[in-house]
């Protein structure tokens, strides 16, 4: 019985992640950012509300910040990729599948991890730094960029230090398009990859 209530406490904490999409109008015209709880049959469960992860507030304030930061990004409805979003701490991809007891069910497996596929990347970000209740950065090793949470959204967005003397101007040029090219490339046909 108490394994029970201890499975039950620790399901009611359990927060439903929520991707940040946007969609074009019918003229094509990019629409504001709505939260959407699942996207393509899945969705990501985490221990409590992401923001407060990168943004605490109360007894949560004075928490570390050594934790791993991880970005996702999944497509639209319409097939764009949106913005990598950052995320971290204990975090699961729900698969929602939908299916017919009279079908076979490797099949609707099969179809859910395609479009899983086609539709949500993942990868590590770096090391999380809080810097203030409003402002948390992300220093990433691999690429020696520090990035930052944008607090509207968790988009993961590039941290400009162009009032830093001791940075030259010259490499944060170079950051600068590296972090583009990481975060916003764009093929011919104006399709983000």
């Amino acid at each position: 019985m108490e394994n029970r209530n201890q499975r039950e406490q620790q399901s009611s904490k359990n927060v439903f992640y929520p991707f940040f999409v946007s969609e074009r109008d019918g003229g094509g015209v990019l629409q504001k950012r709505k939260p959407c709880v699942n996207i393509h049959g899945f969705g990501i469960l985490a221990n409590e509300s992401m923001f407060s992860h990168f943004f605490p507030n109360g007894e949560a304030r004075g928490r570390k910040s050594t934790s791993t930061a991880y970005e996702i990004r999944v497509r639209s409805n319409s097939g764009e990729w949106q913005d990598w979003q950052a995320i971290a701490d204990d975090f699961q991809v729900v698969s929602l599948v939908d299916w017919n007891p009279e079908t076979d069910v490797a099949e609707a497996f099969a179809e859910n991890a395609k479009r899983f596929r086609d539709n949500f990347q993942i990868r590590p970000s770096g090391l999380v730094m809080r810097v203030s209740e409003s402002m948390c950065q992300i220093l990433d090793e691999e690429s020696g960029l520090i990035k930052y949470v944008d607090p509207d959204n968790l988009a993961v967005r590039y941290y400009s230090q162009v009032e830093n003397l001791c940075y030259p101007l010259e490499d944060q040029i170079e950051d600068m398009v590296a972090f583009r090219k990481k975060y916003h490339a764009y093929d011919e046909s104006d399709n983000r990859l």
